[in-house]
């Protein structure tokens, strides 16, 4: 069974940092919850590393979305505008 807390020697795989300073600037700055214990070492949680993959999860549904309607809007706006040049060409055509 693995425990909660990640180990000293995961934390140096997961930030390729050795000193917890380090350690504690790679994974603030990268979004993760973590903080210092009494004897000044990193504590980072399995739950808070879950934490983190599922907002990068969500972001990524979310940027999926945004690019999905941003599609269907430029879709839209081309009917338009192809249908409004076919407006203008019969008004102005020529016999």
């Amino acid at each position: 069974m693995t425990s909660e807390i990640v180990s000293k020697e995961e934390l140096i795989q997961l930030t390729g940092y050795k000193q917890p300073l380090r350690q504690y600037q790679y994974l603030s700055r990268n979004g993760y919850n973590c903080f210092f214990n009494r004897r000044h070492q990193v504590v980072l949680t399995r739950e808070a590393i879950r934490q983190r993959e599922r907002a990068i999860a969500d972001k990524i549904a979310q940027t999926e979305e945004f690019a999905r309607l941003a599609e269907l809007e430029r879709n839209k706006q081309k009917k338009k505008y192809s249908r409004n040049t076919g407006l203008i060409d019969q008004m102005f055509e020529v016999a």
